[in-house]
């Protein structure tokens, strides 16, 4: 994996969730378990995740009632996936248009 972030209850559990980003630039969501282990990890995204220098679960960062995943890509934009309740993603928002390249975006 090339890329983590803890995505808090990402998914409909009830305890912490981690995405992984592979080598390949799938999106992993990892659901915790309540003994500190994890379930059995789901593909949430299939190709280009290579192309974002940085992921980071800031909570439900749209005001909805899902946790989100805000990810910057190579060019410095800044982009939220909201995140749907059930361990996917919803179609991305830009909320960032330029200058976030040189930007770590801490988990």
């Amino acid at each position: 994996m090339s890329q983590l972030a803890g995505v808090g209850t990402f998914d409909a559990g009830t305890t912490n969730d981690m995405v992984a980003r592979d080598s390949g630039g799938r999106l992993w969501l990892y659901p915790g378990d309540a003994d500190g282990t994890f379930g059995a990890r789901k593909l949430i995204g299939n190709s280009g995740w290579n192309s974002m220098s940085g992921l980071n679960g800031p909570g439900a960062f749209d005001a909805g009632t899902t946790n989100d995943l805000v990810a910057s890509d190579s060019s410095g934009r800044l982009w939220l996936y909201p995140g749907n309740g059930n361990g996917g993603l919803s179609t991305k928002i830009q909320i960032g248009s330029s200058g976030w390249t040189p930007m770590t975006i801490a988990p």
